[in-house]
């Protein structure tokens, strides 16, 4: 029988979320530098502080980062602005910052919702994610949009950075795929997450 054994970082506090992100980039970090084979840092921000905290911290030289915005209406809804001073600063290291539909909660699985009430299929995978967290969801559909965007390759394995609200409190390791083929994607590890 083979197996691994490896520590799951558990956040017991959501709403202490600088502490959380300072935790969560230090164990992304740590999980790189032990895991050279992953060439792909996928990151969730909708303001920029994340994604300047994972820039600081992770040597680009040896993994590719990819950030991942809210989606323009849902930047409008929630009254968000995402820093002009991290766009420049990840435009200056060559880090991709993507804007583009939700593949799980924002599609137009949403305005058949929106519309009819009738519970769309997306929706349902969102809420079935949401039993692990927010961030976990979030994750997931990160990796499928940066792979639609074209940032990332299919079938690579990418570590991905979310959270709940605000900074970061979940990582993974997945094989990131796109959305039209998301349930390939499978979930290898789990760095952290929200207990």
């Amino acid at each position: 029988m083979s197996f691994v054994e490896e520590k799951v970082v558990y956040f017991k506090d959501e709403e202490n979320w600088e502490e959380n992100t300072e935790k969560t980039v230090q164990v992304v970090r740590e999980f790189l530098e032990a895991n050279s084979p992953v060439k792909y840092l996928i990151v969730a921000s909708s303001r920029g502080y994340t994604a300047e905290k994972m820039l600081k911290a992770i040597p680009l030289d040896k993994v590719k980062m990819v950030v991942v915005k809210l989606a323009a209406p849902r930047d409008e809804e929630f009254n968000l602005e995402f820093d002009e001073r991290v766009k420049e600063l990840l435009a200056s290291r060559g880090v991709p910052l993507v804007q583009a539909t939700h593949t799980l909660s924002g599609a137009l699985d949403v305005a058949l919702l929106e519309r009819f009430k009738v519970l769309a299929h997306s929706r349902l995978i969102a809420e079935v994610l949401y039993l692990f967290s927010q961030g976990m969801k979030v994750c997931l559909e990160i990796a499928s949009m940066a792979v639609d965007a074209g940032a990332v390759p299919e079938g690579v394995d990418a570590l991905c950075v979310a959270g709940t609200g605000y900074g970061a409190d979940t990582s993974v390791l997945l094989q990131a795929e796109g959305s039209s083929r998301f349930f390939d994607m499978k979930v290898k590890r789990i760095l952290c997450i929200p207990e």
